[in-house]
Order: structure tokens, then C-alpha cells, then sequence
């Protein structure tokens, strides 16, 4: 915390050690008489002692107040954003709501006079996008998937929440199994940015309470899951991910063991851009592919692979059933077409004005001539046209699906926003344009066919409803926007409709859910199911994936093989090492029977060689080698010889001998000679010239 006086900061306080006050941000302070109550997103409620604070005078040079709280609160494992006294004007109340960043709202008491305060959580949801969600095909139950990694489980006929269970990861979509191949109803798959898919099955006739189990865990990406689907047969499920493929599995209505849906991974099928959407031709095995650069691809996928096709590897890519087609921005070429008709439609208008003007001063004027070349020339300048814009980047396709005319119909993000698209495959450029009236730049996020009505989700929160013109479905303006989700982060990633279709869903990245009832024309009547569930008699346990270098089903199949590769290289190295041993044996058996022949008798050493090359290539190969030791070791043997030669230098070298000891056989004497330094080179010269001086000096005494 800081404390400011003046405009300026005075200081910084923090607790004993220079701990921060609080370990993740304060998002609320506040003061009552003597007492300042600090608020944290870690958890605590602090309260500190306003005169400890005040009265402290750091010194200049280290502007530091370390002081405790007289009262700590701990709220509970949440991240508290907003705290509300339940009484207000009660003081001997001390009751509080905490309204909890990570998905809900907790009950404490924060009661100084208290030890241990209580505090438990009375609601839970999710805390940030709601990235997917999905509606029982039987019953009124609705599951939701969030930015968070939670599950959540509601009965919309009860208005309750059932059951949560929570991951570790980023949640990115979410798909309920339909009856048709799941025989309880109760299987889905959940997709995470970890690149793992997780099979998930809700036991809501559970003893005690309902309960999510996990069934399955399976990686087949190597980068985030981006989107699910499963063909209208429901034999085929289809993921795509940031690594630019689909991997395709195939879907058994159950398990070998269990009574749950079993996937088994067929392939996967590589492309140029990451997939964002899906949809499905109407033979059932074409799928539709929108991606996050504009591409739009379509492929056929086979129904059948065989475990010969990927016993290497699972990349089952056929090039030739691979047709694309790439989204080309027109906005501003439609942009421009609107400007030009609409000054066009203004300069008529006008010149219909002057034409009227002129009729009237004729009539009232007989014989009067006028120009009319120059009274009806336009005096307006022509206005300057914005150039075309093409985005660098194509912008990412929301959705898309086919049309009645055998096209292509997407939306747009980004600057192609405000228009839906019809594609020909083949064509370079959209063929037809609808616009979306009021919602210019506005992207359209998730849609729903209702009968008689086609329902966009749009980006600024707001539910479209538009009514279908049964002679040209590109026909959309007779419709009705509804406000639903917050206009600056409410984006509707999902619309949805009950089993029953007497209510519509909407799940927003505001983190609500809206549930309203249908009043439109009734679409289908599913009776509720009433019969006993086909339920698991038991859930094996099965391990999920939290290693982020977990590897994928296709690096599992690389691993493999090279594993098997280094298997097979190691029992040949194995069986022809023992072959060489065995000749080995033979050979120096014949050579000891050689021996033991008279020497007139013997074989000579060098007939018994096959070949001298073989004989050369060894040595050679052993020469290399020894070659090559001596030029690692070259360098410390060359330091070793150095020091060496210091050594010797520095303690023998210039000894006159070297010391000895010689003990005596009779007593415990000892003798020992000196270490004496040998005299350097220069002593006898030295000797001679001093001996040359002392020769003159007793001449010239003579």
C-alpha cells in the first residue's frame, strides 16, 4: 500500500519483512475511525491501525513503514472482487456477501471479537466466458463449459444447479451425445486448449448426489482443441485444433466392457489454416470446414479405416478429396456501391426539384428561355471515393453452412463484419451479399434455425430474430433485436434450444445464461423420457492427462515405430554380434589345433587370413582412434609436461644433490645431508675475477 500526501507518495507500508500487504491485489480500502480495512483478491480481509501508520516517520532514504494487521480474515480458496454488508445500519451484525472472480458468492462474518469466523459458499458459477454449452435431447438439463475449465450442470424446469466439476484447463467446446447412439443419454465430450479431449458422463441417479465422471482422456492435438462436431448419423466425431488438422474418430454406441459410448480414433486429416467452424453436406460423410484465415475447405471423410492404414501413422490426408475455397473481402466495394447509389438517388432528388422549378417559371412566364444544360448542371464537387481496403490477414469465418442453391452461406469476423456471404465453390469472389440492417461491423457469432425463424447471436450481446422468407432465405429483414447480454463483453458464442422447444438458451462470455420461453410457432414435441436409464454398473478409474508434454496419439504412433525400429536394430546388432562370437570360437579353436601340428606341419599365421585389407582396415580404424585420443589429450598432456618441468625446475634443478637419510643399524641415530642449492653459472667467473684482484693487490704490495 502506499499512503499520499499532497499529490505526492509518503511512503510505502508494508508487513515485517517487506512482505506485501497482500499477495495478489487490493481491490477495495476502507476506513472507520482508527481502523483501515483492506480488502485482497488472495483471499484476506485485513484490518490495520490508522495512528501506527500516521504517526511513522521512515527515514528519507529508505521510505518503508513495516507494520501488521490487528485483525486478518480469511474468506476462503476465492478471489474476492466485491465485498456487501448484509445489515448495514446493524452493528452488531457482522455478516458479509464476497462476490468470488472465480465463479460465485460466499457468506462470512467478519467479527473481530471472533477467533474463527464461519464462511462457506451459497452460490457457484462460472467465473469468466461461458465458451460452450449443450441441452439434453430428453430432459431439461443444460451443461455448460467455461474459459475456467468448469463443467456445470443445470435443471432449468427446477431453476437449480445440479452438479460442477472443474479442470485444470481452458474449456473450448462442448457436445452431448445424442440418445440415438448413447443408450442413457448421458455421455458427452468436453474440449481444452491443452489439446486433450475429455469423455465425461453424468450420473445424475447417483446414490447421495449426481456425480460427473470422467471416463476418457484423450490427446490427439498437439495445440488447442478450437472446435467439435458429430456427423447427422452419429457415427463420426470430428475435432479440430490449432494444429491445423482434424482428427476423425469412430463412434460406437458402447464400450466393449461398459455401457457407455466408445471412440475409436480413425485419423487425422492435415490443412493449410487452423479450423473455426463446421458443418455437414447432407450425404452425411462430406464435412464443411471455416477457418480462422478465411479458408473455406470440404472433404470427404471415409467411414472406414483399417488398422493396416495406420499402423504407422494415423495421417489418413487425401489430397484429392480436398476442395477450397478462399473468403476475398468485398466490403469496401460494397461500401462504395451503397456511397455511389446514395449520392446518385440525392443528385436525382435535386435535379427532380429543378425540374419542378423551371416547369413553374415557364408556365408563369411564357416565352422565357433557359438554359437548361446549365440550369440543371450539378454544382456540387464530386466527392473523393475512400480507396478499396483488403485486410493483410483474411479475418476468421464464425460459421457457415450450405444453402438450397448448392452454396456456401458464412459470417464473418473483423472488418468483414455486418453482412453474410454467399460462397460458390470455385468463385474468387462472394456471389451474393445480405446485409444485416443495424448491425454494420456488428459479427454474428453463433445462429439458430427455429422453425420459421432464423436466430443470430451477435458480438454486442443482442439476440437477432429473424424471420424466414420461405421464397428467398437470404431475405432478412423483417426482424427483432433483442438486448440480452452485456453490449461490451456479452458475446453470444451459443444459442439453443430445449428438448421440448418451449424455451430458447443463450450463454454469453459475460458469464450469464439467459432461458427464456419460446412463444414462437411450435417446432417438435419430444416427449420426456420416463423410462428407467441404461446407467453404467461401474466407472473404471481412469487417469486424466496434466502433463503439457503428455504425447499425442499420433507421437504415441512415432514413438512407437521408432522404438520398434531401435528393437529390431538392437536384435540384429544382438544375432550378429553372436555370429561374430561364434566365429570368433571356431576361429582360435583351429588356430590352438594349428599349434599342436608339427611345425613342419603348421599353418603359416598369414594364410590364415582371408583378406589383408580386413586386416589394414582395423589397424587403420585403431590408428584413427588412437589418433584421435591423443589429439583430445593433447592439450592437458602438453599442460601436465609444463608443469612438470616447473616443478623440477623450481625444487631439483638446482640442487647441489639430493637429500638422503642413512640409518644406523646399532641405535636410533640418524644422518641426514643438507639440502644445499647448487651454485649458478656465473659463481666461477665470479671466483675467478675476485681471485684475478686479490693477485694484483698483493703484486703492487711487493
Amino acid at each position: 500500500m502506499l499512503l499520499w500526501e499532497a499529490g505526492l507518495i509518503k511512503f510505502e507500508i508494508t508487513r515485517k519483512g517487506r512482505k506485501p500487504c497482500h499477495t495478489k491485489p487490493i481491490v477495495r480500502i476502507t476506513m472507520e475511525g482508527s481502523e483501515v480495512t483492506t480488502v485482497g483478491m488472495d483471499g484476506y480481509v485485513r484490518v490495520w491501525f490508522w495512528e501506527t501508520i500516521d504517526t511513522a516517520d521512515p527515514p528519507d532514504e529508505d521510505r518503508f513503514v513495516e507494520i501488521e494487521p490487528i485483525y486478518e480474515f480469511y474468506v476462503g480458496e476465492c478471489e474476492i472482487r466485491a465485498v456487501q454488508k448484509i445489515k448495514l445500519f446493524d452493528n452488531e451484525d457482522f455478516g458479509y456477501y464476497v462476490m468470488d472472480g472465480l465463479g460465485g458468492i460466499w457468506y462470512c462474518e467478519l467479527n473481530p471479537k471472533e477467533i474463527l469466523n464461519p464462511y462457506y459458499k451459497l452460490y457457484s458459477c462460472h467465473g469468466g466466458k461461458i465458451m460452450a454449452a449443450q441441452v439434453s435431447s430428453m430432459l431439461p438439463l443444460l451443461v455448460t463449459l467455461g474459459e475456467d475449465g468448469k463443467i456445470s450442470v443445470y435443471n432449468f424446469e427446477s431453476k437449480s444447479l445440479l452438479l460442477q466439476k472443474e479442470f485444470d484447463k481452458v474449456g473450448t467446446d462442448l457436445i452431448w451425445f445424442s440418445g440415438r447412439i448413447s443408450m442413457s443419454g448421458m455421455d458427452l465430450i468436453a474440449s481444452f486448449e491443452d489439446g486433450v479431449i475429455r469423455q465425461i458422463y453424468l450420473d445424475i441417479r447417483a446414490k447421495g448426489k449426481p456425480t460427473i465422471h470422467m471416463t476418457r482422456a484423450i490427446k490427439a492435438h498437439t495445440a488447442a482443441v478450437t472446435k467439435m462436431t458429430v456427423n447427422p448419423r452419429n457415427s463420426l466425431l470430428v475435432t479440430g485444433g490449432a494444429d491445423r488438422t482434424i482428427f476423425v474418430y469412430n463412434l460406437s454406441e458402447r464400450h466393449e466392457k461398459l455401457d457407455y459410448i466408445h471412440l475409436h480414433p480413425m485419423g487425422f486429416v492435415q490443412f493449410d489454416a487452423i479450423p473455426n467452424c463446421f458443418n455437414w453436406k447432407d450425404d452425411k460423410s462430406t464435412i464443411l470446414i471455416g477457418c480462422k484465415t478465411g479458408e473455406v475447405y470440404e472433404y470427404r471423410l471415409p467411414m472406414r479405416i483399417s488398422d493396416e492404414q495406420t499402423f504407422l501413422s494415423y495421417n489418413i490426408t487425401d489430397k484429392k478429396e480436398i476442395k477450397s475455397t478462399t473468403f476475398t473481402s468485398v466490403k469496401s466495394v460494397i461500401r462504395r456501391d451503397l456511397k455511389r447509389a446514395a449520392i446518385k438517388k440525392r443528385k436525382d432528388k435535386k435535379r427532380k426539384r429543378k425540374l419542378n422549378k423551371i416547369e413553374k417559371l415557364k408556365k408563369a412566364n411564357p416565352g422565357l428561355q433557359i438554359d437548361m444544360e446549365q440550369a440543371l448542371a450539378d454544382s456540387e464537387p464530386d466527392e473523393e471515393e475512400e480507396p478499396f481496403y483488403i485486410p493483410t490477414v483474411p479475418n476468421p469465418i464464425l460459421w457457415l453452412r450450405y444453402t438450397n442453391r448448392n452454396t456456401i452461406w458464412v459470417s464473418m469476423a473483423g472488418y468483414d463484419a455486418g453482412y453474410i456471404y454467399e460462397l460458390q465453390p470455385g468463385a474468387k469472389e462472394p456471389i451474393r451479399s445480405t446485409i444485416i440492417k443495424d448491425g454494420d461491423d456488428c459479427e454474428i457469432h453463433s445462429f439458430l434455425e427455429l422453425g420459421d425463424f432464423l436466430i443470430f447471436g451477435l458480438v454486442n450481446g443482442k439476440l437477432r430474430i429473424n424471420e424466414i422468407n420461405p421464397n428467398d432465405f437470404t431475405d432478412l429483414r423483417n426482424y427483432r433485436l433483442i438486448n440480452m447480454h452485456d453490449p461490451l463483453n456479452g458475446t453470444i458464442p451459443c444459442i439453443l434450444s430445449s428438448y421440448d422447444s418451449k424455451n430458447l438458451i443463450s450463454v454469453g462470455f459475460d458469464g450469464n445464461i439467459f432461458i427464456c420461453s419460446w412463444l414462437g410457432p411450435e417446432v417438435r414435441q419430444i416427449q420426456r423420457r420416463s423410462t428407467a436409464f441404461v446407467m453404467p454398473s461401474t466407472f473404471l478409474p481412469v487417469e486424466d492427462i496434466d502433463d503439457p508434454n503428455y504425447p499425442s496419439l499420433e507421437q504415441e504412433k512415432i514413438y512407437a515405430e521408432q522404438k520398434r525400429q531401435q528393437d529390431a536394430a538392437a536384435a540384429h546388432e544382438r544375432k550378429i554380434l553372436a555370429e561374430i562370437a561364434r566365429l570368433q570360437d571356431k576361429f582360435n579353436k583351429l588356430m590352438i589345433e594349428n599349434m599342436n601340428l608339427n611345425e613342419d606341419l603348421r599353418i603359416p599365421h598369414k594364410y590364415m587370413l582371408l583378406d589383408d585389407r580386413i586386416t589394414k582396415q582395423i589397424k587403420d580404424e585403431l590408428q584413427f582412434e588412437l589418433d584421435d585420443v591423443r589429439e583430445d589429450l593433447a592439450y592437458d598432456l602438453e599442460v601436465a609436461e609444463v608443469g612438470k618441468t616447473k616443478l623440477y625446475d623450481h625444487f631439483i634443478k638446482n640442487l647441489d644433490h639430493i637429500p638422503i637419510k642413512i640409518n644406523s643399524l646399532g641405535s636410533d641415530a640418524h644422518i641426514y645431508t643438507f639440502r644445499i642449492e647448487r651454485l649458478d653459472e656465473n659463481f666461477e667467473a665470479i671466483k675467478k675475477y675476485v681471485e684475478e684482484i686479490l693477485q694484483l693487490e698483493a703484486l703492487k704490495r711487493r
